[in-house]
């Protein structure tokens, strides 16, 4: 097969388009050092507004944005500030520009820009993330939640039936700090997944209102937000679009479905849910127990009437 690029029998071909790539190649950063991204569109539709700076831009992605002009003043009257607490002004300034020379090639590297290597995909890893059952399903069957006492958001424990979650104080800022921590996890190769992970438990267990009330009274939640009346909205969109992988609540949500399947109040609350989940269908169960104690009794005299009483 004849060589594309020189031919052996022949003056070397020169290909000048090559050249563009070659240059592109040679500007890559090592994959390895990227940790700063854009947020991919599969996570922006969900709520676009929490990953977009509202006062300051650190950093180049977003610093020629109109709305944060007015701060770009501002850094440099900060900027001045601490300059005149130096001794010297312009040695200050020199060596901070010698140490923006160092530094610069490393810091580059670690921009992402564009992001083609890590697509994000809305579904999850099946061999690893483990579902388990809503809070309010969990609590009819009998398994105890309490308001965990560690100061770890993630130290959820799972001993002698009762499921301890630390306290989770939820606002208007933390919000759009949760959405850009999972971004990021979603993004960077080797971080672990705790809060992906975290929000991946808490949508299944925060499934509706019910399941948010529940928490709330046991002091587990506590919505200080101002949009967010029911919370469980949130949970759910934390979820969406997001892949789990390295589930870091495996082994509990296996302990958590285990405990609650053999659990006497597990058959008690399938029963409830069967068959008295409204009034409707429980008077339709009265009646048909009352319908079947009438046959039973007419059964008995009946067969009593055939025989000649002493």
């Amino acid at each position: 097969m004849a060589n594309p690029v020189a031919a052996e029998d022949g003056p070397r071909r020169e290909y000048p388009w090559l050249d563009g790539i070659k240059q592109d190649i040679a500007d890559l950063s090592p994959v390895s050092n990227w940790s700063i991204w854009k947020v991919p569109n599969s996570l922006r539709t969900v709520n676009d507004d929490a990953y977009n700076p509202h006062i300051i831009s650190i950093g180049p992605l977003h610093r020629r944005e109109e709305k944060l002009q007015s701060m770009e003043v501002h850094k440099l009257y900060y900027m001045r500030s601490l300059l005149l607490r130096t001794p010297d002004v312009d040695e200050t300034l020199r060596s901070s520009a010698e140490a923006i020379e160092d530094f610069g090639k490393m810091v580059r590297a670690c921009y992402a820009e564009p992001i083609h290597t890590r697509p994000s995909s809305g579904s999850s890893n099946i061999g690893e993330w483990v579902s388990t059952q809503p809070a309010t399903s969990l609590n009819e069957a009998g398994i105890v939640f309490r308001k965990g006492t560690t100061r770890t958001l993630f130290d959820l424990t799972f001993r002698n039936g009762a499921l301890e979650i630390p306290p989770l104080l939820i606002h208007d800022s933390t919000v759009s700090l949760f959405q850009n921590l999972i971004a990021y996890e979603q993004l960077s190769r080797c971080t672990e997944k705790y809060f992906t992970s975290y929000f991946a438990l808490m949508s299944r267990l925060v499934y509706d209102r019910r399941d948010a009330e529940l928490l709330e009274s046991k002091g587990i939640i506590q919505n200080d937000t101002s949009g967010w009346k029911d919370i469980s909205v949130l949970f759910n969109d934390m979820r969406k679009q997001v892949a789990v992988q390295d589930f870091y609540y495996a082994n509990l949500c296996q302990n958590l479905n285990s405990n609650f399947r053999t659990r006497p109040a597990f058959y008690k609350a399938t029963l409830r849910k069967t068959y008295f989940r409204s009034p409707w269908t429980t008077a339709s169960v009265m009646a048909a127990c009352v319908l079947l104690s009438l046959a039973v009794i007419q059964t008995v005299y009946t067969v009593l009437s055939y025989y000649p009483q002493n």
